[in-house]
């Protein structure tokens, strides 16, 4: 007696002739895919049933790709340039005295010209890319703007207040000095003379004379009279000669202070400002004659 309820044995049945079974299915758009491991997939299966393999996502899913997007340096164009301009600058200097390295760093400034230009042809031609600022490029233009600065105002200084503005003032200052001691007629009658002179800021020429003063240009005279005056008139008359010398002196005085005693051992003194007291006449310097 057959046994109806038993399995056929065949292709159908599993055996050895049977079509190999199907690769379970697995979604591309999943990555690192790894069998769930459960109790249910651990039983055995039934005879004739379908195999199904259940997968658990461990992965992310993967998303279309895009194209990279380039980065463009933006100011290193420009650094090199500025690098290349200041060593040829040095270069030129220590081989050729007579080029005037601080005219060249003058020219710093050009520098933030070109990195701007740079930007500007970056951000047309190049706007699908990233751009990207050198930092370090920047500082170096900032480093050369200020020694342009510094090359542009440390000559000034220097001509104002340096050795050869001092040299220049010490000098004129003993030849004017020279000048007044020669007008008086007797110099033992002098007991204290001084000229005080300060230049007017800028450039000056090293080999000026006192013939060369200008109107901005500080200069003032004190002189003091050893023998005493018997009266105001006898000091106002000789203060009066003095001034009429130095009138044909090619300087002028913006001021001029002379003193004096009196017989009663009181101080004498005339102070003299600007050319409208010093072409005053002797009885006009009298009024000026204050007396301490």
């Amino acid at each position: 007696m057959t046994d109806q309820n038993a399995l056929p044995l065949g292709p159908a049945a599993g055996g050895e002739n049977a079509p190999p079974k199907a690769e379970p299915y697995i979604d591309a758009a999943f990555r690192d895919a790894e069998p769930a491991s459960d109790a249910k997939s651990a039983s055995p299966k039934e005879p004739g049933s379908k195999e199904r393999t259940r997968f658990r996502w461990a992965g992310r899913r993967e998303k279309p790709g895009r194209p990279a997007q380039r980065v463009r340096r933006v100011g290193t164009f420009t650094l090199g340039i500025c690098l290349i301009a200041a060593g040829a600058a040095i270069v030129l200097s220590a081989f050729f005295p007579q080029f005037d390295i601080v005219f060249a760093a003058k020219l710093a400034p050009l520098s933030l010209v070109l990195f701007g230009v740079e930007v500007a042809a970056s951000s047309m031609f190049f706007a699908k890319d990233k751009l990207k600022y050198d930092l370090f490029g920047g500082f170096i233009c900032i480093v050369l703007v200020g020694a342009s600065a510094a090359a542009a105002v440390l000559p000034a200084i220097y001509e104002y207040a340096g050795p050869p503005h001092h040299q220049l003032e010490s000098r004129l200052t003993d030849e004017v000095y020279s000048r007044v001691l020669g007008v008086i007629d007797n110099p033992d009658a002098v007991e204290d003379l001084h000229v005080s002179l300060y230049l007017q800021e800028g450039k000056r020429d090293q080999a000026m004379t006192p013939a060369e003063l200008t109107s901005s240009d500080y200069l003032s005279l004190y002189l003091s009279f050893r023998t005493p005056f018997e009266s105001e008139n006898e000091f106002s008359e000789a203060c009066h000669t003095l001034l009429s010398r130095l009138k044909d002196e090619p300087f002028f005085f913006h001021d001029i202070t002379f003193s004096a005693a009196d017989a009663a051992q009181e101080t004498l003194t005339l102070s003299i400002s600007g050319r409208l007291q010093q072409s005053y006449s002797a009885g006009g310097l009298s009024q000026l004659v204050e007396r301490h």
